[in-house]
């Protein structure tokens, strides 16, 4: 069960450049060794902070990092 509150787009601003979520997942999931994506925006002390959550066969993160940096 979802609830939506704000935005119903995916597109967000952070640190004045706009941000669409489904461009980070679809990315993400260009690796082989991601299954799975989800990314979501959460507003704290009225900074936007991206989350992604994602499943993979890889434990080690910083291989993520650098999947990404390429």
């Amino acid at each position: 069960m979802y609830f939506i509150k704000g935005r119903k787009d995916t597109l967000i601003k952070v640190m004045g450049h706009r941000v669409e979520l489904l461009d980070i997942e679809s990315t993400l999931r260009k690796n082989k060794f991601i299954s799975n994506s989800i990314a979501f925006s959460i507003k704290k002390n009225n900074i936007e902070n991206i989350v992604i959550v994602l499943e993979s066969k890889i434990i080690n993160e910083t291989k993520i990092y650098d999947w990404l940096k390429k």
